[in-house]
């Protein structure tokens, strides 16, 4: 993923060598530690992102806490049940399956938007099925796409469509501000 941002930003006209930023190779198959120090331990768990090699969530583990990452989903995938076992916070993604007709991208009909786009990130089914299997005990969404018509928008809907799907526990659309 490092590499195809990379190149994504140079094609835009960025340079990104300036940023700072530093990489890293990973060197595990499923799942490992890429950092600890005596107030938190950040394991990174191999997902799925349609198809890039390399996408990952990541669990923060500290002394009175969990909080698992996702980055952009997908379809399912056991070891984001595995990252997110027991979390206090899931922060992540989710697109509408009520409103995906009116996606500008995926695809002509709604099966080819569903098949489209539910290869790049999670439907309330699958998210609401996650959280349950991990037993979370609070999803924070960010990253949501709504698609919505604006005089339709509900800012809640997606958190509605999950909790639809089956989940049970406390759900927020994430807001710039908000503690969890």
């Amino acid at each position: 993923a490092w590499e195809a941002d990379t190149q994504a930003a140079i094609q835009d006209g960025y340079d990104p060598s300036a940023s700072g930023a530093t990489a890293y190779d990973i060197l595990f198959e499923d799942r490992g530690i890429v950092y600890e120090d005596s107030k938190v331990r950040v394991e990174a768990f191999r997902t799925k992102h349609a198809s890039l090699e390399h996408s990952f969530a990541y669990r923060f583990t500290t002394s009175d806490r969990v909080v698992v990452f996702t980055g952009d989903g997908g379809p399912y995938h056991k070891n984001i049940v595995v990252a997110a076992k027991d979390a206090d916070i899931l922060v992540t993604e989710t697109v509408t399956e009520e409103n995906i007709r009116f996606a500008p991208w995926g695809g002509n009909t709604i099966e080819e938007k569903k098949k489209e786009i539910f290869r790049f990130h999670f439907s309330p089914e699958v998210l609401a099925r996650i959280a349950r299997e991990a037993n979370v005990r609070k999803i924070v969404l960010t990253h949501e796409q709504n698609y919505s018509q604006a005089e339709e928008y509900d800012p809640l809907g997606l958190v509605k469509e999950v909790k639809a799907a089956g989940y049970g526990g406390e759900i927020f659309s994430a807001m710039d501000g908000d503690i969890y």
